[in-house]
């Protein structure tokens, strides 16, 4: 398991989290809403698009899937460069520190848009 190191182990399983979060809470919330949602509140709370609850599902998938991707990234670059275990561990250590930033940030996009939908208020985008 540390393969490339314990920290970078033990940031590899947070950003698999982050990444499995969103799609928890698409889960729980998307089949239970109606079959159409506002996507696009004004800030003074004028519901500006209606779209169906499916389309909720996207930042979640997309979060799943470049968390993923980018792990897998790491360990193919890691690889690569298996004969310095020193330039091997900062790959790694590069690729997932991008791939946690990455995560949080389409976690609080999912946030948002939860917040919007289920709320019907808009935060002035």
């Amino acid at each position: 398991m540390f393969l490339y190191g314990k920290r970078n182990s033990i940031l590899s399983v947070i950003v698999v989290l982050l990444a499995v979060i969103p799609a928890i809470v698409a889960a729980m919330y998307v089949p239970g809403m109606a079959e159409q949602v506002p996507m696009h509140i004004s800030s003074a709370g004028e519901v500006l698009r209606l779209g169906s609850r499916w389309e909720l599902l996207y930042v979640p998938a997309f979060c799943l899937l470049l968390s993923l991707a980018t792990l897998g990234s790491a360990h193919k670059q890691a690889r690569a460069h298996k004969d310095t275990p020193a330039m091997a561990e900062a790959v790694y250590t590069r690729y997932v520190r991008n791939g946690l930033v990455m995560a949080l940030v389409l976690n609080v996009a999912t946030v948002v848009q939860y917040y919007m939908v289920l709320s019907g208020k808009g935060i002035g985008f």
